[in-house]
Order: C-alpha cells, then sequence, then structure tokens
C-alpha cells in the first residue's frame, strides 16, 4: 500500500517529546492565569495623565468662563465648576470669572448657584465675601443660605456676623424647625459637644453580631484618618504580628464643606455595608468598591439587614441602636440628617485620580472626591498598572471574612491637624490601649 505523502508519520519518541512539551506549555499558561495580576488603569498612564489635565484647564474651564454665565452656556459652567473643584485650580483668571458669575446670580439655574458657592467655598475662602453675603440675604433656598451662611461664618468668624446668621436664619426660615439641613446648621453655629466614650461603639453588643468598620478622622478633614474593622464574634481584627487590621481613608471632599451638604466631606456617622460591587466611574477604577448606603438612602428594614419592619424613617429607629453616651451626641446623626436631605452613594472606593493635582495640600497622595471614603491608592504611570491599593487591602478583609453585610461607623475624634493613625487610638479607646498592652 502507498503511504500518502501529505500524511507525517512520527516515531513514538518524537511524539512523546511533542506531547511532553505541550503539557509543559498548559501549565505555563495555567501558572501565568492563576498568578493575581495587579490591576490596569490606562487613564494612570503619564501621558494619560498630561493630556487630562491639560484638557481639563484649557478646554474644560478656561475656554468656558471666558464668558459669563447664561442660558446657553450654564451647563458648561456646572462642568467648569466641577473641574476646579477636582484640580483645585486658582487663578486671577478664574477669580476674576468667577466675581462676574456672582453679580449674575440670580439670572442663573438653581444648580449653577450650588456649583459657584460650592468652589467657592472650596478655593476661594475669603475672595468672595460682599458677593456672598448679597447672596445671603437674598437666598430663599435652605441649601444654598447654609451654604453661603458657612462661608460668611468661616470668613468672617465673630459675634457680629454670627448674630447677622442667626436673625437671618430666624427670618426667613422659622417655618421649617425640622429641616435637616438647617438643623445641623444652627448646631454647628454652637460649640461642638464632647465626644462619647468611643469604647461604647467598639463593644461587642454595639450593633450585636454584626461587622463594623470604624473610621476615625479629625475635625479638620484636610488630613487623613484610620480604619479598623470589628468582627461579627466581637474582637477586633488583626494582622499578622498581632496588630490592629487598618486601612488608610481620606473622608474630605473636593469643596470641604460639612458633611450634611451636597458633595460635602464624608458624613459622621452609621452607615450600611451591602457588600462588595464594581463602579464603572473612571475616577475610581477597577478595584472593586465597598456599597454602603445612608438612611432614607434605602428602608429601615434594608439599612439594618431585616432586624425591623420598619419601611419609614424616624429618627428612632437611628437612636435606638447607638450606646447610651452617644444617643444625645448630635454629630453621630449628620448621616442621618444627610441622608434625609438627599445625599445618597457615599462608598468606599479607590482612586485613579492623578495625586500631582494635589502636591503642597495636607492630604497628599491621597485624592478628595465628592464626600465618598477614598483609600490610598497608586499607580505606576509608566505601566498603568497598580503599585499600592489600602482599597484592595478593604476588599481583601470582607473576602477574608466573609463580610456581606455589616455596618460601617465614621467618627471625629478632635481638632488636632494631623492624620489619625493607629498609635493615636488607645488616646481614646482603653480597650484598645489594653490591647496594645498584651
Amino acid at each position: 500500500m502507498k503511504k500518502n505523502p501529505l500524511v507525517s508519520v512520527k516515531s513514538p519518541g518524537r511524539l512523546l517529546l511533542i506531547m511532553g512539551g505541550a503539557v509543559i506549555l498548559l501549565i505555563i499558561l495555567a501558572v501565568f492565569f492563576l498568578i493575581p495580576r495587579e490591576p490596569y488603569a490606562e487613564r494612570t498612564l503619564a501621558e494619560h495623565r498630561d493630556t487630562f489635565r491639560k484638557t481639563l484647564i484649557d478646554s474644560t474651564i478656561l475656554a468656558v468662563i471666558q464668558q459669563a454665565p447664561e442660558a446657553s452656556n450654564e451647563e458648561e459652567w456646572k462642568g467648569a465648576c466641577w473641574a476646579m473643584g477636582l484640580a483645585q485650580y486658582r487663578s486671577d483668571v478664574a477669580e476674576k470669572a468667577l466675581k462676574k458669575a456672582f453679580d449674575r446670580y440670580e439670572t442663573l439655574d438653581n444648580e449653577l448657584k450650588r456649583s459657584l458657592l460650592e468652589v467657592a467655598y472650596g478655593l476661594y475662602p475669603e475672595q468672595f465675601v460682599p458677593e456672598v453675603r448679597s447672596i445671603l440675604r437674598m437666598e430663599k433656598d435652605p441649601k444654598r443660605f447654609v451654604m453661603a451662611a458657612l462661608y460668611l461664618h468661616r470668613a468672617r468668624f465673630n459675634l457680629q456676623t454670627g448674630m447677622e446668621i442667626r436673625n437671618l436664619v430666624i427670618e426667613k426660615f422659622s417655618h421649617l424647625p425640622n429641616h435637616p439641613i438647617l438643623g445641623m446648621f444652627r448646631a454647628e453655629l454652637h460649640f461642638r459637644p464632647e465626644l462619647p466614650p468611643v469604647d461604647q461603639l467598639l463593644s461587642p453588643d454595639f450593633l450585636k453580631g454584626y461587622p463594623v468598620f470604624y473610621t476615625f478622622f479629625r475635625q479638620n478633614r484636610d488630613y487623613p484618618g484610620v480604619t479598623i474593622c470589628r468582627l461579627a464574634d466581637g474582637s477586633l481584627k488583626k494582622e499578622e504580628g498581632q496588630t490592629l487590621w487598618s486601612v488608610w481613608h481620606l473622608g474630605r471632599s473636593n469643596s470641604g464643606l460639612p458633611g450634611y451638604v451636597t458633595h460635602g466631606n464624608t458624613p459622621e456617622g452609621l452607615y450600611s455595608l451591602q457588600g462588595i460591587t464594581q463602579s464603572e466611574n473612571v475616577f475610581i477604577g477597577p478595584t472593586p468598591v465597598v456599597d454602603l448606603k445612608m438612611p432614607w438612602e434605602i428602608s429601615p428594614a434594608d439599612f439594618f439587614h431585616g432586624n425591623t419592619p420598619d419601611t419609614l424613617w424616624d429618627r428612632a429607629d437611628y437612636m435606638a441602636v447607638l450606646p447610651p453616651r452617644w444617643r444625645d451626641y448630635l454629630p453621630v446623626y449628620t448621616s442621618y440628617y444627610a441622608g434625609k436631605a438627599g445625599r445618597s452613594e457615599i462608598i468606599a472606593h479607590g482612586t485613579t485620580i492623578n495625586p500631582d493635582f494635589y502636591t503642597g495640600k495636607d492630604w497628599y497622595p491621597f485624592t478628595p472626591s465628592l464626600g465618598c471614603l477614598t483609600a490610598l491608592e497608586l499607580w505606576d504611570d509608566e505601566s498603568g498598572t497598580r503599585t499600592f491599593s489600602h482599597q484592595q487591602k478593604l476588599i481583601d478583609c470582607l473576602k477574608e471574612e466573609n463580610i456581606q453585610k455589616g455596618f460601617w461607623m465614621v467618627i471625629d475624634l478632635d481638632k488636632s491637624n494631623k492624620p489619625v493613625t493607629l498609635d493615636d487610638l488607645p488616646w481614646f479607646s482603653s480597650s484598645i490601649r489594653k490591647m496594645r498592652e498584651e
């Protein structure tokens, strides 16, 4: 029988050699795909960051603010205000443009009015006092009135200004005694109450049977804070070497406004942890996020994971879970009243924002947000891969401990102007102090 010249006949030895090589290749491919690889974010490459910065400043900001705001360009002006906050961009040109915009304040739509007050508060703390004082006297909307009052109260902190603001609150809004933003602002005009015992929050009896994350900040949110975790069994999670497990967070927004105001800092208080999810926001990036919900954002039944049948919110629901000494501490209700005022989508996430925007700031290399808890993440601008991530450390913690439902508490400790670290916590908690001494 003739052999078909198109059919290759190999010796058994050669066949085994080929099969062995194929097996080795499969093993190499399997190892390659099983080895964890750092996430990639194209926008963190140096050329992309340079292009984004130039476009943001030249096109989104400067090209827009050359013209005074009017009906035809209000959306572009809102984008310019957002961009100035993101990049912390200040210039003489921008200041003059904002002054012209404030001169037209009464003719603008409500959202642009809010955006102007937001960027002024965040970037020009004393430059627009006459304009904002005029707005304070004319403004009838509670939120924008409070934003103007916060600006003026900070820029001209004295008895006369305080009395002027109090009198206007009474004159304009006495018919709104239960308004959440006005209520929190009235309280802010007074001295802040003394911090209750932190150990009551760390106790296994607080939200018993659920894991709780605690983020401790300074009252000055320019400084990062530290987050620790109490597990469902009541114990504090530890790292290797028996130190407390921890990650760093920034709770500052671009504007630095208080947490009860739209786009303000991360509100103090209690959140419901609803698990891990993925964000499509390019500024948050590819690292998974922790889904947090505020009171009023979801029903009490969902917020407390089915431990109450209530579907409508009442302050008593929130108060009932707090330790006794914390029930009269108004700052811990900020998340409650912020949620009632309409704030939402406060999550714990990473970041792809270029930290160079914030060189020289107290929070560098952290990047502010619109009010979320932002973990420190760093990226290689040559490869676009992640080089450091406390967000991933947080996600790993939830997965290792199988945390799908729980709670998160945000607390401001004191007025010190420095980051909160693990070394600070024993000063506020005897239980942590004892643990570290063991």
